[in-house]
């Protein structure tokens, strides 16, 4: 059995972070498959995305586990409490590592030309081009796109695309209204 954080990134090697467990036999006492188990706990983003990377490696035997339901089949959000959040450069090349998952999650968001943080009544201001950036603090290759969208909406859109890819999967185990 292998239990990921949800917010393990892949080694340079290709594995993810995990901690095998002791056992090598199944219940019967035969060796178990070449495939590894994963359960992720929580089907929140992180969540959604661990269990999509797992399913695309090909590798994994993944049980996706979590208390609440699968916001991919509710069909009204705006009556779930939410929030918005926001993803940057960093959060929005993590979904589109994931051919077509972006199709999903551009639909529910806005594209952000600048931000700003008020600190009392002072706003400082960034826009999201590359203009005013210390050369430094830039990555080459990486944008500062922006992109703001509500929790729920994200999720759901994750959760659509895991169904839609991996639903009919024997390798997908989604086990939602679980403890």
């Amino acid at each position: 059995m292998v239990s990921l954080n949800p917010f393990s990134r892949a080694t340079a090697n290709g594995d993810a972070t995990a901690a095998p467990s002791s056992s090598s036999s199944n219940a019967t006492g035969s060796p178990s498959s070449t495939k590894k188990r994963a359960i992720v706990v929580g089907a929140g983003p992180g969540g959604l995305l661990t269990a999509i990377h797992l399913l695309k490696r090909g590798s994994y035997e993944v049980t996706l586990v979590d208390p609440g339901r699968d916001y991919s089949k509710v069909k009204d959000l705006s009556h779930h409490r939410s929030w918005m959040i926001g993803l940057s450069a960093h959060g929005i090349s993590s979904l589109r590592e994931v051919d077509g998952l972006w199709d999903y999650v551009e639909k529910v968001g806005v594209k952000l030309d600048s931000f700003s943080v008020y600190l009392g009544k002072k706003a400082i201001t960034q826009s999201t081009d590359d203009a005013g950036i210390p050369k430094e603090a830039m990555k080459e290759g990486i944008s500062q796109e922006g992109f703001l969208v509500d929790r729920n909406y994200v999720v759901a859109a994750e959760a659509q695309f895991l169904g839609d890819t991996f639903g009919n999967d024997e390798n997908y185990k989604p086990k939602y209204g679980h403890r």
